[in-house]
């Protein structure tokens, strides 16, 4: 591996224990705290991605490639939790349903599943009513996550052919 990219995977991990930090000093301060979700998310997937870039540093065959399909298995079970967050959320507000009250909060979920299954069709419907600057930016939007979750091929200098890393923008 090229000297360049070691600094480039060091200052990752360092960006990744920064994050470790950050968190550990919110969480162990106050638990209930929404931005140590955020903290610890942060640094769960640089943490990920950093140990598949190191792992790809390594040139290691007999490494990279079990470790990549496990990776590949980790990304494609995200990929089909959050496919059917919608119907993860139905299944809550129905658990939620039956052992507590009716209230506004206690249905939130029922309410974002239910809107979460019905965007599409009603993004269908009104997008040819809407001005053509909000058209043109949901095709930007659109067409950005497209490319977002496609595969990005790393040219590795010492490595005779590309190596593809498939990132997780789901």
């Amino acid at each position: 591996m090229a000297p360049n990219y070691i600094g480039y995977l060091k200052f990752g991990w360092l960006f990744c224990l920064i994050w470790l930090v950050i968190f550990l000093f919110g969480y162990l301060r106050d638990r209930t705290k929404l931005r140590n979700g955020i903290w610890f998310s942060i640094f769960f997937y640089s943490f990920w991605i950093d140990l598949g870039l190191t792992i790809i540093a390594t040139n290691n065959d007999k490494l990279i490639y079990p470790i990549g399909l496990l990776f590949i298995f980790f990304l494609f079970c995200i990929g089909i939790a959050f496919a059917l967050q919608a119907f993860l959320l139905l299944w809550n507000a129905a658990i939620v349903w039956r052992r507590e009250s009716h209230s506004p909060a206690n249905m939130l979920t029922l309410y974002l599943g239910i809107i979460i299954l019905l965007m599409p069709f009603a993004e269908r419907l009104i997008v040819h009513h809407l001005p053509l600057f909000l058209v043109k930016l949901t095709d930007y939007i659109s067409s950005t996550l497209h490319r977002i979750r496609g595969v990005l091929v790393l040219q590795l200098p010492d490595r005779a052919g590309a190596v593809p890393v498939l990132l997780a923008a789901i």
